[in-house]
């Protein structure tokens, strides 16, 4: 679903880890996320936006910037996620804790 979109915007009071917010980032959706998560380094992965929940002039201005300039730097989002999550590793983490329970 994510992937159809050219930014996910996520105004959350409070987030311990952002589970959507990995999702969006994977398949290379820029967020729009309020500062009450552990993502905060995306702004200067160029993986999306941070702003501060009482900012409003700030998630305006991220999301113009979406409306008016191309997903070109959908990249950006997926190889800052994959660097950060290190997805394949998780995958044999989560593959080897499950086959060891049968």
């Amino acid at each position: 679903m994510f992937s159809q979109y050219d930014a996910f915007l996520f105004p959350t009071l409070s987030e311990n880890y952002g589970h959507v917010i990995v999702e969006s980032l994977i398949v290379g959706t820029k967020v729009i996320i309020s500062d009450q998560t552990p993502w905060n380094d995306v702004e200067e992965n160029n993986a999306g936006f941070v702003c501060p929940l009482n900012d409003n002039d700030g998630f305006v201005k991220a999301i113009m910037y979406v409306v008016n300039n191309t997903n070109d730097e959908a990249n950006e989002a997926e190889a800052y996620i994959a660097k950060k999550v290190r997805l394949e590793e998780l995958k044999r983490k989560y593959e080897s804790a499950l086959n060891s329970e049968r």
